[in-house]
């Protein structure tokens, strides 16, 4: 049921004012119908003492004695006629002491019942209005879910609510009449419900002719528009407009932009319902005349709307506007452009040409939503290889990997006709293209490689600019050769890209490339500023398909160099570019970052549940830094939680096979840290000394753990103390905590343990204070030193589910000593702020005091550390 808390309590004050003898009246302003079934389904659970009246029976009881607790449940549109409603209306101002709840649903300005209600019963405080505000995208998902379309995309929730002003009946009928084709896309002219275009049409038949002119020439318009064009357009036509009268009706509105004044309507379904009751030849001709005064685009789009059913004229017009699009970057519009001249083109071919041209700009645009909507039209154009080609770059687009291979494979096997003219170098580019982008995505990194060089030294001629098949053959040839290793052959394939200008989205793909380079090559300060870039170029070129992989990639940067609040940023940031855009092809990285930033927090069922997502977006969109991404995500989730079985089922992807010669050439190997810990906590020394020789051996990031605290662990688990020292002390001395603050965290407790067990414990409280600040720091409350000993202690508390993540890591903290100053240090707050947070926890915990906290975090038992040697000193 789709809450609305604000009505609900206002409906059931009015129930038990009704309860006590007090007749009351409750208006509920909205669409007849709107709100009734939910508000009252509601209030008769939560006050079921009532009897319910409706339709016919609602003027009995109001003319009859009351002496049972009623409810006169009145849809005024539906069940009143004007005569009912005048004495409905005079009947319930008679009554006073009797326990009756009417409520009364209609629309404001359409009914006389509530236009006299409204003032008859606010007099004497027995009345209420209760309005009923359009519903948000939210409550659109919910009601959609009622009415069996579950998760409804936020973006298509934003949008059908913005066509239907969020009115619930509207919503509903829209729910019933489309159903599940609304995850698919949602039409500009939704279904209405029953009796509203009648109520839309008296309406305006109440209206002046020049009123009703006016409102038609804005509804054809679509978009604000200013008044002085509107009279331009209005002389066009001999039309006698009324500017005050369309202000009077309340459908429309004065809007000042800039000092320019506009008319535009205030509802968007009602400009959509005076829009549908035009006439299909006068909305031609409105649209006809508004070109004639309109420019560009604008002009382009009504003489569309103005078009019957070809005009060679226009396409052409609109071919022209295409290439303009595609010149700068925008292939997108370029592709949408191309598919509408397609649609007003007399000649066959000409149609055709025009659509494949669509179907290959949608490919260079990266947009799957787009390629999903050309796709059907482009498998009905005649057979041959144009079509086969431009069917393979949708289908990639797509996600149908193997299958669009083999149908490129086979419609290049066929060969061209014997007359076919021969290719451009564009032409030869796009096809190697669409095949190498394909090949990459199935993981065949050699076939990619030879096809795109054998590609670009057989096509015709060298220009003198880098053109869009151009570009997106270097961006799969440059992406392979990454990946194979050749990392020096990969900056000269791609180099020409990053000199291109800003509003050419090819630039930002290549700087993404770029900063996965440096990223995996464990350069993760240059892959930050890499990654800006690329951001920053994407947002210039509207690059909509590269920005959520940018921030996704800096997301994992960050999270690399300790700095967690910018990547979960990053992330959310990415999950909110899919409401906005529909475009969720790397919600999977984001979902990952997010799993192990809950992980480290210590919220490990929030992290299991991202992991889960994000492993199903990496299978619906399987590209390689998917699959990596959700294995290693996994993996920081299993480790937090103590599973050393579970990092190595989770790494088990990387572990042989395509991912593993991928990562191990493009360096992306740090995860191997993980691996090794998780092999000597099972005990198998030698598959970890293995796995530690060919970490040494790599330059990938050392954010997951430094080789000589693995090599510390080693010893450790072999009983040879000192040697572990020894390693544990360089791992500090030689590590960043600027770079990786979380891998020398790691070294700074495992040194800590080694001196307070060969009983230097002075220097091991140290060492140990050092990591709990870092440890702090991140917000790895997972880390903190009490996080094992408390596992089943504080945690156990009733209060403890109450908390909130600031008050738990202050909790943590607090219980292992650190004082008030300390935690505001790690924590980066004021010493007031911790006071506050530690307050607040102990009152929820039931605790009375920090002694008491540190009591019952403390494990039951200790044992005295052996002194067996001299302390290890850490060089800083």
């Amino acid at each position: 049921m789709v809450v609305r808390l604000a009505e609900q309590s206002k409906l059931l004050s009015a129930a038990v004012q009704a309860l006590e003898g007090v007749t009351t009246v409750v208006i509920l302003e909205g669409e007849p119908g709107a709100g009734v079934s939910w508000l009252v389904r509601d209030l008769l659970r939560t006050v079921p003492d009532f009897t319910v009246v409706r339709g016919a029976a609602v003027l009995t009881v109001l003319v009859g004695p009351v002496d049972e607790p009623t409810i006169a449940l009145i849809d005024d549109s539906d069940e009143l006629t004007p005569e009912a409603a005048d004495r409905a209306a005079g009947l319930i101002g008679a009554l006073h002491n009797v326990p009756l709840l009417v409520i009364v649903a209609g629309h404001t300005g359409q009914s006389s019942l509530i236009d006299r209600l409204r003032v008859a019963s606010s007099r004497d405080g027995r009345g209420r209005v209760i309005r009923l505000p359009g519903f948000t995208a939210l409550q659109c998902i919910e009601l959609a879910a009622e009415h069996g379309i579950i998760q409804l995309d936020p973006a298509r929730a934003n949008l059908l609510t913005e066509l239907t002003d969020g009115n619930p009946h509207h919503l509903v009928t829209v729910f019933e009449r489309l159903g599940g084709r609304l995850h698919a896309s949602i039409p500009r002219d939704l279904p209405v419900p029953d009796g509203y275009a009648d109520h839309l049409a008296a309406q305006l038949t109440a209206l002046d002719a020049p009123t009703r002119a006016l409102l038609e020439l804005l509804s054809v318009m679509g978009r604000p528009l200013a008044v002085s064009t509107l009279m331009e357009i209005a002389a066009r036509l001999s039309l006698t407009v009324s500017v005050d009268g369309v202000l009077a009706s309340g459908l429309v509105e004065m809007l000042d932009e800039e000092g320019q004044r506009e008319l535009g309507f205030t509802s968007e379904r009602a400009r959509t319902g005076i829009r549908r009751g035009i006439d299909a030849s006068r909305a031609r001709a409105l649209n006809a005349a508004i070109a004639r005064s309109m420019s560009g685009w604008a002009q382009l789009e009504h003489r569309l709307a103005a078009t019957e059913h070809t005009d060679d004229e226009l396409a052409a017009d609109l071919e022209a506007e295409g290439d303009r699009n595609a010149a700068t970057g925008r292939y997108p519009s370029a592709a949408r452009i191309y598919s509408r001249a397609s649609g007003v083109s007399s000649a066959s071919a000409d149609r055709e040409r025009r659509l494949l041209r669509a179907g290959a700009y949608a490919f260079f645009a990266d947009d799957a939503e787009l390629a999903g909507t050309l796709a059907e039209s482009v498998a009905r154009c005649s057979p041959g290889p144009a079509r086969t080609i431009v069917l393979g770059g949708l289908g990639y687009l797509l996600g149908n990997f193997p299958e669009t291979l083999a149908l490129v494979q086979e419609g290049l096997a066929q060969g061209a006709p014997a007359d076919a003219r021969q290719p451009t170098r564009d032409e030869v580019l796009f096809v190697a293209g669409v095949v190498a982008s394909i090949r990459l995505a199935t993981l065949d990194i050699v076939g990619t490689i030879a096809a795109s060089a054998a590609a670009l030294a057989a096509a015709p001629c060298e220009p003198a600019a880098v053109s869009p098949a151009d570009a997106r053959l270097r961006l799969a040839w440059g992406f392979a050769l990454w990946i194979s290793g050749d990392r020096d052959q990969a900056m000269v394939v791609l180099n020409p890209l990053i000199g291109l200008p800003l509003n050419r989205p090819e630039r930002a793909d290549a700087l993404v490339i770029v900063g996965q380079h440096q990223f995996y090559g464990g350069l993760d300060r240059a892959a930050l500023h890499t990654f800006d870039l690329a951001i920053e170029s994407a947002r210039a070129s509207q690059a909509l398909h590269v920005l959520p992989l940018g921030l996704a990639l800096r997301a994992q940067v960050h999270y690399s160099l300790g700095q967690w609040d910018s990547a979960m940023l990053d992330a959310q940031a990415v999950l909110a570019h899919t409401t906005a855009s529909r475009n969720g092809n790397h919600d999977g990285i984001a979902h990952g970052v997010i799993a192990m930033l809950a992980a480290q927090a210590g919220q490990l069922d929030e992290a299991q549940r991202a992991v889960r997502v994000g492993a199903r977006l990496a299978v619906e969109r399987p590209l390689p830094q998917h699959h990596v991404g959700a294995a290693v995500a996994a993996a920081v989730v299993e480790r937090a939680g103590g599973h050393p079985h579970a990092v190595i089922q989770a790494l088990a992807p990387l572990l042989g096979g395509s991912l593993d010669t991928a990562t191990t050439a493009t360096g992306y190997t740090g995860w191997r840290a993980m691996q090794a810990e998780a092999l000597i906590t099972l005990g198998s020394l030698d598959q970890a000394q293995a796995v530690i020789d060919r970490l040494v051996q790599e330059s990938g990031s050392r954010a997951f753990g430094y080789p000589d605290w693995l090599r510390g662990l080693l010893a450790e688990a072999r009983g040879q103390r000192m040697i572990a020292a020894r390693h544990f002390a360089v791992a500090v001395s030689t590590g960043d905590e600027t770079v990786t603050p979380f891998a020398h965290a790691l070294a700074l407790r495992a040194l800590a343990g080694s001196l307070v067990a060969r009983g230097h414990v002075d220097d091991g409280a140290a060492a140990a204070r050092e990591a709990d600040r870092l440890f702090g720091r991140l917000g790895a409350a997972a880390y903190l030193p009490v996080a094992a000993a408390t596992a089943a202690a504080l945690p156990a508390l009733a209060g403890w589910p109450t908390l909130t993540p600031r008050e738990r890591d202050t909790v943590l903290l607090a219980s292992g000593g650190q004082l008030n100053r300390e935690i505001a240090s790690s924590m980066h707050v004021s010493v007031k702020t911790v006071e506050k947070h530690l307050a607040n926890a102990l009152a929820k915990l039931g605790l009375r005091s920090r002694r008491e906290l540190a009591g019952r975090a403390a494990p039951e038992s200790a044992t005295a550390p052996e002194v067996d040697g001299p302390a290890v000193v850490v060089v800083s």
